[in-house]
């Protein structure tokens, strides 16, 4: 597996990049991850999530990123 390069802006990751392959995040209000985007603009995974960040359903048969559900309460 080669490095991953993340993304971001605002100080919220919004992309990656491992061995040349970019991959988009799509994100909701609270920034937690609802689709991955290939650098060709194709809808790759999404994702919906239950209270507490419990992955409900997923979509797509692509790699999950690392960062998927964004839980403020430990901020």
């Amino acid at each position: 597996m080669g490095v991953t390069s993340y993304y971001s802006f605002a100080g919220e990751i919004i992309g990656e990049e491992t061995g040349g392959v970019r991959r988009d995040y799509l994100t909701d209000a609270l920034g937690s991850v609802t689709a991955t985007v290939t650098g060709a603009g194709v809808v790759e995974n999404t994702y919906r999530y239950k209270p507490y960040g419990e992955k409900l359903a997923k979509t797509g048969a692509g790699s999950d990123p690392k960062f998927l559900w964004n839980d403020f309460s430990t901020c």
